[in-house]
């Protein structure tokens, strides 16, 4: 067998493969022996026609059948030994044989073009710390106290009140409420501006007249507006009771409600929660900040069959969680899919490029630092876990591991620009 390679941009492949007629004359000869012994000749048993004869009734459909079957087994030859892994199914752009021949067929494949890292270190990456500060601190605090709330009885509506209301139709006179009441939270519900404000300072038993909806915008919101009907019409509404939520002092007696000794180790366990979660979030964003780097330094084409088919994949996990159809979440997971193959691709050439080596300290270092992050005993993690240890991808993750370290080691962090007020 004999081929012939034209590279064409964006990873694209003609391929040209010749096979000597002595080949496709045995191969063909396998073919004619195979439906040699299907097919009824009158006067002969099945299978037992002179071949010749066989040959004559038969020769067309034994050509076509050659044909139609033949390129797809020598592509796959032509594919070993050549070591080469399409990305797509390929295109047979032409096939010439007649019998006592040379066999001679065309395809066209696209693989996975060369990826080329130009510019890997010393990346200017644009990263700063998330630093903590004490509103966080203020910010956890109101949010314990918010969950420890009791509401009580007010006497006049508030910001933030709950409030039971009822709607009555004012223009049809009638004293009755068009709908169930409402149970509601002033300045935070579906109803419009004008409805929540009228409601402030008045008390259980109060009516006010107002509109419940906003107008919608423009005329293709109104069309699909199942509410349009109610927009333009005043009700009459009614205050039926009003609460108010009371939250409790932020004291020692709090903070032991909340399983602490005192308030002050109340804050210091929020401080060291805060800590810790601040530093997971500044690894992860300066590792996508590298990452960003080094795919900006290097421009690559990932086919768009690849980033479609990938983009795909993550629509469908979406869908399935979100129950969404697969087909409305593709398009937008087509940019993330781009950038996460570009990703991929890049450090995995810039590992192979530092042709890094897997050494038993550094298995034994992350088994030990995941061990600490389960706190549970090294030895029972490699038992809990031995069949993933003893995969291609622990040792996997630990070279991705040892790349982006080298790329973080290696890189520039430049502060980003103030923003303008």
């Amino acid at each position: 067998m004999k081929t012939e390679i034209k590279v064409m941009e964006s990873g694209w492949r003609e391929l040209t493969v010749t096979v000597p007629a002595e080949e496709t004359t045995k191969d063909y000869r396998k073919v004619v022996n195979q439906y040699r012994n299907k097919v009824n000749i009158p006067g002969f048993r099945k299978g037992k026609a002179p071949l010749k004869m066989v040959e004559q009734l038969y020769a067309d459909h034994f050509k076509e059948e050659f044909i139609l079957k033949q390129p797809e087994v020598y592509y796959k030859q032509a594919l070993d030994e050549l070591d080469l892994h399409p990305i797509i199914e390929a295109e047979i752009l032409d096939v010439k044989w007649e019998e006592g021949t040379d066999f001679v067929a065309i395809y066209k494949f696209q693989v996975m073009p060369e990826i080329e890292v130009v510019k890997y270190e010393g990346l200017e990456v644009i990263y700063r710390d998330i630093e903590y500060t004490d509103d966080m601190l203020d910010k956890a605090l109101e949010n314990m106290r918010s969950k420890f709330a009791t509401q009580e009885e007010a006497e006049e509506v508030a910001n933030g009140s709950f409030v039971k209301i009822a709607l009555l139709d004012s223009s049809e006179g009638t004293d009755e409420p068009i709908s169930l009441e409402r149970d509601i939270v002033v300045g935070d519900n579906l109803y419009c501006e004008e409805m929540n404000n009228k409601l402030i300072g008045l008390k259980a038993g109060d009516i006010i007249q107002s509109k419940i909806f906003k107008d919608k915008e423009n005329q293709a919101e109104e069309e699909n507006d199942e509410y349009q009907k109610f927009r333009d019409k005043e009700f009459s509404i009614k205050v039926l009771s009003i609460k108010q939520d009371v939250l409790p002092e932020l004291n020692d007696e709090f903070a032991i409600d909340a399983g602490f000794e005192n308030l002050e180790e109340l804050k210091s366990n929020i401080i060291e929660d805060y800590q810790i979660k601040i530093a997971e979030q500044n690894s992860r964003n300066k590792i996508k900040s590298v990452e960003i780097a080094l795919v900006e330094a290097n421009q690559i084409e990932i086919p768009e069959v690849m980033v479609h088919n990938y983009a795909e994949q993550l629509a469908e996990d979406a869908a399935k969680q979100y129950g969404i159809e697969k087909e409305k979440l593709v398009e937008g997971f087509l940019p993330i899919a781009e950038m996460n193959m570009k990703v991929y691709y890049l450090k995995n050439k810039v590992t192979e490029i530092l042709d890094i080596q897997i050494t038993d300290e550094d298995k034994e270092e992350t088994i030990k630092k995941a061990a600490g992050n389960l706190k549970i005993d090294i030895e029972k993690y490699k038992e809990l876990y031995a069949k993933e240890l003893a995969s291609e991808d622990f040792e996997f993750s630990i070279r991705e591991q040892k790349t982006l370290d080298y790329l973080i080691e290696k890189a520039v962090f430049v502060e980003p620009a103030a923003e303008v007020e």
